[in-house]
């Protein structure tokens, strides 16, 4: 009697623990920050960014393109397929990375607005 117990207990953990994570990442989204105040003592940081897609182009591994808003500019990077075009408005989620001695965005998700 007590196994049972015991897994309907971790059932119940792993669903709340399933709600949370979804929670978290639908409803706490990070709060947008301009270009500008993306600097490198937010390197291995977590921020969100929306802006103007310039200079896009795709490679076999990654795409590439410039986010530009009204406070400047910065890098974009994905490792997963992306559907833009030039000019398009979107919301970028990244982790802020040093390449090249240039502050750049790896991106985890990319919305378009």
């Amino acid at each position: 009697m007590k196994r049972k117990k015991f897994t309907y207990l971790c059932l119940l953990l792993s669903v709340i623990g399933l709600v949370l994570l979804q929670f978290s990442t639908t409803v706490l989204r990070p709060e947008v920050v301009p270009v500008e105040d993306v600097e490198s003592e937010d390197i291995g940081q977590t921020v969100r960014v929306e802006g103007a897609v310039q200079d896009f182009y795709s490679t076999d591994s990654a795409t590439f393109f410039t986010l530009e808003d009204s406070t400047g500019e910065i890098q974009v990077v994905s490792f997963n397929p992306v559907e833009t075009v030039n000019g398009r408005e979107v919301s970028v989620l990244g982790n802020v990375e040093m390449r090249n001695g240039e502050i750049q965005l790896v991106s985890t998700k990319i919305e378009h607005n």
